[in-house]
């Protein structure tokens, strides 16, 4: 059986199976603009994974290939924007084996 909690902010729990994120770009909803030009929905998975792991699957699987995207839609871009990219992934997977090995000290 489940258990749902909406709060206003992020939480997180070991026994969370998922954790979906409602991102606002402003303070307040507009009535005269569509919802999905205000609204992120971002589900951050859990269970077995860490928060590390769900954050790399997301950037990985998801940003990246939407950035590299925009990037070849604009004749390749400025220079740098297609390293960008792996950047971001393996500052991520650096961040995940450095807490894991604080973790296990």
């Amino acid at each position: 059986m489940f258990t749902y909690h909406l709060t206003s902010h992020l939480t997180y729990t070991p026994s969370n199976s998922t954790t979906i994120a409602f991102i606002k770009r402003a303070a307040t909803l507009d009535p005269l603009s569509p919802l999905a030009t205000q609204v992120h929905i971002l589900n951050l998975f859990g269970g077995d994974e860490t928060p590390y792991e769900s954050l790399h699957a997301v950037v990985s699987n998801g940003v990246k290939p939407w950035f590299d995207a925009f990037v070849g839609a604009r004749g390749g871009g400025k220079d740098g924007d297609n390293k960008m990219g792996a950047c971001v992934i393996l500052s991520f997977y650096h961040m995940a084996v450095s807490v894991s090995s604080i973790a296990k000290t």
